[in-house]
């Protein structure tokens, strides 16, 4: 399984930035056991999957609307991001789910969009410094995954990967110990095993995201369960970010 390194811009940069950063992007030698994933806002996918030359790397949208079309002023539909060109997409960050108010069934209709259309789902799960405290991971997890692959067939599972992201550790500069991570990854696979089986959940892509940089890097990528990274404002800096990919 490829090591997945994912950056999320959330809302930053400027069009010269994006430029600048995907400039940089082309000149990276990217291992084959690697893949590159950026998760660019809506304004620039287009501009930025064009630039992007590099074959080991992607462009993917943050967030898509729940339905397919509509009165829905300002929204996205898989559609529109897939007629781009895009085929990857971010679905129920922590930051959607707390300032956007979506819900796991929410959570759940944009995967059943992001599927429909051939776009590449990752899903965020996570919980939150109260619930962990309240020793509630391993509870919160298992309600999360199981609300949003309802109706989801064991085919379509093979096209989605998911990302444990602790809100606790979202921006916070506090971080997930290796040991943490491992174990909510490991927890996580063994929900996909018991609701699709061992070769689907074995065969699944789990990232881990909160204050990923430099730093704590390799330590988490070398856990049994870790497939990857999801990286927020370490991704900001392409120079941070090239030395993960190398």
């Amino acid at each position: 399984m490829k090591t997945i390194i994912a950056g999320n811009w959330k809302m930053n940069l400027v069009k010269e930035d994006v430029v600048n950063y995907i400039n940089e992007l082309n000149q990276v030698e990217i291992n084959q056991d690697k893949e590159v994933i950026i998760f660019a806002p809506s304004i620039f996918l287009e501009s930025a999957k064009a630039q992007l030359t590099n074959q080991l790397a992607s462009i993917g949208a943050e967030n898509i609307h729940q339905e397919a079309k509509g009165a829905f002023t300002g929204e996205i539909s898989a559609e529109m991001v897939k007629s781009i060109g895009i085929e990857n997409t971010l679905i129920g960050h922590s930051e959607r789910r707390e300032y956007y108010n979506e819900t796991d069934q929410i959570v759940n209709k944009k995967l059943m969009q992001s599927l429909e259309n051939g776009i590449k789902p990752m899903l965020c799960v996570g919980e939150t410094l109260t619930e962990r405290q309240g020793n509630l991971t391993n509870e919160i997890l298992n309600s999360q995954l199981k609300a949003a692959f309802q109706d989801i067939t064991p085919e379509q599972m093979t096209n989605i990967t998911i990302a444990y992201e602790p809100i606790w550790a979202i921006g916070t500069g506090e971080v997930a110990t290796k040991e943490q991570a491992q174990e909510a990854c490991a927890y996580v696979r063994s929900v996909v095993a018991d609701l699709y089986g061992n070769d689907i959940a074995n065969n699944m892509p789990i990232l881990y995201g909160g204050s990923v940089n430099l730093n704590n890097f390799n330590d988490i990528v070398e856990q049994a369960d870790i497939n990857g990274v999801l990286v927020g404002g370490a991704s900001l800096d392409i120079n941070s970010f090239k030395n993960m990919m190398k």
